[in-house]
């Protein structure tokens, strides 16, 4: 529990510093540009105010901005225990032994809990080749985890194999205790 509060801390401060840098940089161009003096004196404010309030209004990426989580581990398959289309989540180890048992015999790869989890999605089985599923990003979205993912289907036309296929994607990715959505993406 402490990890999360250090960590959500930690969020705040690195948020707190990018705009304070964003208002510095702000002053520094209103003085470059325009200067305090003079002729110019209120054309000068005006466009200082100008790149304040774009400073105040920029949006930092990182954990709840417009970049992806990290993944630590990833691993892809196309014939995974799983018979129907699901999708899991695994914050500990219990679940973890069972959403890796869907899709692999080999030994259990280790997972840190306190600061990492698993999420798969599962597109079930599927009549041949060429189908294949992938997590593009997990983000913060509106206090919730969003996982991303496209599943990948073959054209009428291809060449593909002629056999069952049961496509799958896992990642381990830093842990958070927040609501998981899945959300298919094209």
């Amino acid at each position: 529990m402490e990890l999360q509060k250090s960590g959500l801390k930690g969020k705040i401060y690195r948020t707190f510093a990018k705009v304070h840098i964003d208002y510095l940089f702000c002053v520094i161009m209103g003085i470059i540009v325009g200067g305090f003096s003079g002729r110019y004196f209120f054309s000068s404010l005006v466009f200082f105010c100008g790149l304040l309030l774009f400073g105040a209004c920029h949006r930092p990426f990182g954990p709840g901005g417009d970049q992806p989580m990290e993944v630590v581990m990833e691993w892809r398959r196309t014939v995974c225990q799983q018979k129907e289309p699901a999708e899991f989540v695994a914050r500990d180890e219990s679940s973890w032994r069972k959403l890796w048992g869907l899709v692999s015999s080999e030994a259990l790869p280790e997972v840190n809990f306190s600061k990492q989890m698993a999420v798969g999605i599962f597109l079930g089985i599927r009549n041949t080749g060429g189908y294949s599923v992938e997590i593009t990003g997990v983000r913060e979205e509106g206090g919730r985890l969003v996982v991303l993912y496209k599943e990948k289907k073959p054209s009428p036309e291809a060449f593909v194999t002629q056999a069952l296929t049961a496509p799958c994607h896992l990642q381990v990715v830093p842990r958070s205790e927040l609501p998981l959505v899945f959300r298919k993406t094209s």
